[in-house]
């Protein structure tokens, strides 16, 4: 019955989001080595305006090449 099938259910669940969770680290790793690959360093923790104020983080520097790898 539905008991039975239950825990196999949520153990298929449970991989998937493991797979998902795997696949974004490795995007943005491939980000990050694309980013390095431009620039020749990793990103700054965060971009400052003149005044030092803090606009964003590295996170954000790293959005287009993810992007580019989630269009493809």
């Amino acid at each position: 019955g539905v008991g039975v099938m239950l825990p196999a259910v949520q153990a298929a669940r449970e991989a998937a989001r493991r797979a998902q969770c795997r696949n974004n680290l490795q995007l943005i790793g491939i980000a990050l080595n694309q980013y390095v690959a431009d620039y020749g360093s990793f990103p700054p923790a965060f971009v400052a305006d003149q005044n030092g104020t803090r606009l964003h983080s590295w996170r954000v520097l790293l959005l287009p090449y993810i992007d580019d790898e989630l269009a493809d």
